[in-house]
């Protein structure tokens, strides 16, 4: 029996029961500062080019629960409701109506880290545009926030 366990053990290491941390609401509430690293990729010669040097962006965000209702408030006063962490957990593509393709996914580093990604496509896959005139809408962006804590 001894013999089973260990075998077991040595297959399915101990970090795989362990609980997978996530990011909650609560652990959310409170001040942080995110740094925005957002990489664009252009449309050219029939092809999206390698990402381009990125832009980087500090942005403080707050969030809040009140009356039941989560929101943070980002940067100087722009008030969001539409943070969903069941968005980012349930790992669908989002499509709007715009013609637009979004994954975004939300990674716990720790109590005081987390990082959003966004992969955000201005297309269907099957939709790219061949029109000189019209290229300019195939676009990719990719945008990472890491977020800290502001404590004090």
């Amino acid at each position: 029996m001894k013999r089973v366990l260990l075998i077991i053990l040595f297959i399915f290491p101990f970090s795989l029961f362990a609980d997978e941390k996530r990011v909650t609401e609560e652990m959310l509430l409170g001040d942080w500062e995110c740094v925005f690293t957002i990489y664009d990729s252009k449309w050219k010669n029939g092809a999206f080019q390698d990402y381009g040097e990125p832009q980087i962006k500090k942005v403080k965000h707050r969030f809040l629960k009140e009356n039941g209702v989560f929101f943070y408030i980002r940067g100087e006063g722009n008030v969001h409701e539409d943070f969903g962490l069941n968005d980012f957990y349930d790992k669908q593509e989002i499509r709007s109506s715009v013609n637009s393709l979004q994954t975004r996914s939300i990674e716990y580093v720790s109590d005081d880290k987390f990082i959003i990604r966004h992969y955000f496509e201005s297309y269907f896959r099957k939709d790219i545009y061949t029109e000189k005139e019209k290229e300019l809408y195939n676009s990719r962006s990719k945008i990472e926030k890491s977020c800290e804590r502001i404590k004090g």
